[in-house]
């Protein structure tokens, strides 16, 4: 699910090519399997990118696509709370589903073939502070439910001024998220005086729903009923409300 992308951005084509960037905007892509989104080469040479990705082919796809680029970093690692080895399951049947967590038969009825491997996972915070990676600009999480333990990590790298972060979320609860998923990432990125600015999602009908039409001869439904399901969500600083209404946010929040 990609949000609205203004292909045309007159002003961002204006400012690239009057030079009005003095530096370089750094892209932190956490989960960049396939690589970054065609709208970043709207800032043509000015952009960074340190991508990030659990699963080593990719990256190293990445890498031999972008040898040329000297501004390109792909690292074949994965973004979390806690520097650690950690068990990272390896769909073979659709490599853009792995993820930290064994997904087992979905209620979606997602075609799944599972391999566990070790991989490295370290905090952005780390990194940033053992210069390994730059401040970063705009930061984008994508890892099939690990979103909360990247920003977790990454609380001084976002601190240090990102304008913007992109990442999925969803409106479940569950025992770690008592009061829903999309409220924890929404509560550490407040706290940065980030706030929503766009979000889109899906609907999935449930596959007990799809099981019921077949029962009754009736074709399969495609997406775009049910309740929503996975949410991608840009959150970014709203420097005017800020100016205008610094009551409104966090009493700790350096404006």
């Amino acid at each position: 699910m990609d949000l609205y992308f203004n292909a045309d951005a007159k002003f961002t084509k204006w400012a690239v090519k009057a030079g009005v960037l003095k530096e370089p905007f750094v892209l932190v892509d956490v989960g960049v399997q396939g690589g970054e989104h065609e709208h970043w080469r709207l800032l043509g040479d000015h952009l960074v990118v340190h991508g990030f990705d659990a699963l080593e082919e990719a990256v190293t796809e990445l890498r031999r696509q972008n040898a040329w680029r000297s501004n390109r970093h792909y690292h074949a690692v994965a973004a979390g709370k806690s520097d650690e080895e950690r068990t990272f399951f390896v769909n073979a049947a659709n490599p853009t589903a792995s993820s930290m967590f064994r997904q087992g038969a979905s209620r979606f009825d997602v075609q799944t073939r599972e391999r566990a491997r070790k991989v490295q996972v370290r905090r952005l915070d780390t990194l940033m502070t053992q210069g390994l990676i730059p401040r970063g600009d705009f930061l984008k999480v994508d890892v099939e439910g690990f979103e909360m333990d990247v920003l977790l990590g990454a609380h001084q790298l976002i601190a240090t001024g990102v304008l913007g972060v992109e990442t999925e979320t969803n409106l479940g609860i569950s025992p770690t998220f008592p009061d829903g998923h999309f409220s924890a990432v929404s509560d550490i990125l407040i706290e940065h005086g980030l706030l929503v600015f766009d979000l889109a999602f899906n609907r999935v009908p449930r596959a007990s729903f799809q099981r019921a039409l077949a029962a009754k001869g009736l074709a399969a439904t495609a997406e775009g009923i049910g309740k929503p399901a996975t949410l991608n969500v840009l959150f970014c600083r709203d420097p005017i409300q800020e100016a205008d209404e610094p009551d409104s946010y966090p009493a700790d929040h350096d404006l």
